[in-house]
């Protein structure tokens, strides 16, 4: 349903009665705008910009009283009690500063909010200067695309009241969470040793096996604290959970307590995506670097729990990091739960961190390839204004790789697929047996390449078989058919380069 038209004629002030032209009042302009910030398209309960509205020309001291009213392109989602809105911070300066409104928002639709009986004061000038701030709104309803906006619509039916600029754009989407994997958990009858004592720096020593994930912000400011502005009266600060599966029973899986950022004194790293190995370094600064502190207790979806480290004030000194704690299984899945503790909203920053494999000799036969996928959290799927869903919350949204963000598509440590891209024919007489033909894959890179085999036919169909249709690292397929008539015919496959788990 297209929601402007739903509410257009909500929007507009009523014609002025004649009775009101003649009395002494004058005419208050409205003046209303906003700065747009970029919020997360994944975002459910993004934070939008404030809303100014910058009111003069009325009579000096005059009481004004109306319904004022916001309506979203997108659900608003801030906490809704029945069906009063909590959370907007409501405020009108008529020359004593900004004084809270005592007038309840409420909800009279999924994407209206509406101050009926609004009644202020203007200043001894004949001003006042309305803001609305942390109103929050469901930014994945415009589908990740690029750019797309928030649009505000803005009214007030009060007599004697003139509204400008009654739509404004509060909001500009980009998605907030990119991804990549230097490598893939493999499970193997070899296993992989744990030391005694367990620590980071053990473990990378100990020749443990480990996979990396690496996460990137799409935006300055999309990894945020719970203490800087986009987080004001939510719950945390920006939360990414990573999700693992297929692991076999026996499996143990073993992640950092903190992981160092880009802009730290020392990123936290396994060595394996361009960073020296390291459990990381951190001092806070005034400017703030990327910091991640796992969550202990959190739920499946990346709720609850208490982030286990907490940065002190700026100028205090620095903290190195070498603790680990088990991720827990469950019929060979696991969830991992980070939360942002400090950032910089200036720069785009990236952290990655190495998680690590336990698993005695021989309790796999052959090889096992496992399952990770990183999203923002928490998860949910309620894209309306409740009580008590948590604020942020987030759709699950795979991420894009991060690579074309920090340019190293092409390094070495990222698989990268090699096809022998040479035409393949078959060429038989009618009666002829099967007949098969063979392409090499390799991976000319680094970590684990999962590759994939799709053929498109110029004419018919089914008439070819591949065999197998995937697989991982070097290797190859073998193309087969059965011939019926006389026909000679090239093939044209296609392989697609997976970077293991994220695309």
């Amino acid at each position: 349903m297209n929601r402007l038209s739903s509410f257009l004629p909500l929007f507009f002030v009523v014609g002025l009665l004649p009775s009101a032209l003649a009395q002494t009042s004058r005419i208050l302009t409205c003046d209303a705008n906003a700065t747009p910030p970029v919020i997360k398209a994944e975002g459910i309960t993004e934070r939008v910009g404030d809303m100014v509205l910058n009111c003069s020309g009325g009579a000096p001291g005059e009481t004004v009283t109306g319904n004022f009213s916001i309506f979203l392109n997108v659900n608003i989602t801030n906490r809704v009690v029945g069906n009063t809105v909590t959370g907007v911070v409501f405020t009108i300066d008529t020359g004593s500063g900004p004084q809270p409104v005592a007038t309840p928002g409420v909800l009279t639709n999924p994407s209206g909010l509406v101050y009926n009986g609004l009644s202020f004061q203007l200043s001894s000038t004949g001003t006042a200067l309305i803001r609305i701030a942390d109103l929050r709104a469901a930014a994945i309803e415009l589908n990740l695309t690029p750019n797309a906006n928030v649009t505000a619509f803005l009214g007030f039916n009060a007599n004697l009241v003139s509204l400008s600029n009654s739509a404004l754009t509060v909001g500009t989407i980009e998605r907030g969470l990119y991804s990549s994997s230097a490598d893939t958990l493999i499970c193997s009858q070899a296993g992989s040793p744990l030391p005694t004592n367990l620590t980071f720096g053990n473990l990378l020593s100990g020749g443990t096996s480990f996979a990396s994930t690496r996460v990137t912000e799409g935006f300055g400011d999309a990894f945020e604290a719970k203490s800087q502005s986009d987080n004001l009266n939510a719950d945390t600060g920006t939360r990414i959970i990573i999700q693992y599966s297929n692991f076999p029973a026996g499996a143990q899986l073993y992640a950092p307590d903190v992981v160092a950022g880009s802009d730290a004194l020392q990123p936290t790293g396994g060595g394996d995506f361009g960073v020296a190995a390291s459990g990381g370094q951190y001092k806070p600064s005034t400017n703030g670097s990327l910091l991640l502190a796992r969550v202990l207790n959190a739920n499946a979806n990346g709720a609850g729990g208490v982030p286990v480290f907490t940065p002190s004030s700026p100028g205090s000194g620095a903290v190195s990091f070498n603790n680990v704690n088990p991720i827990a299984l469950t019929s060979g899945s696991g969830v991992l739960v980070y939360e942002v503790v400090d950032s910089n909203p200036n720069v785009v920053e990236t952290a990655q961190f190495p998680t690590f494999l336990g698993l005695a000799p021989n309790l796999v036969s052959g090889s096992v390839i496992t399952t990770t996928n990183v999203y923002l959290a928490p998860l949910s799927t309620v894209e309306t204004g409740t009580a008590n869903d948590p604020i942020p919350r987030f759709l699950a949204v795979t991420p894009l790789t991060d690579c074309t963000i920090l340019g190293d598509c092409n390094a070495s440590y990222l698989p990268g697929l090699y096809v022998d891209t040479s035409a393949v024919t078959i060429t038989a007489q009618a009666g002829s047996t099967y007949q098969v033909a063979y392409v090499i894959i390799n991976n000319k890179g680094g970590g684990v390449l999962h590759w994939s085999v799709a053929i498109e036919y110029v004419t018919g169909s089914g008439w070819l078989t591949v065999s197998p249709s995937s697989g991982t690292n070097n290797g190859g397929f073998r193309l087969g058919r059965i011939w019926q008539t006389s026909s000679s015919m090239a093939v044209r496959s296609r392989a697609s380069r997976q970077f293991p788990s994220r695309l």
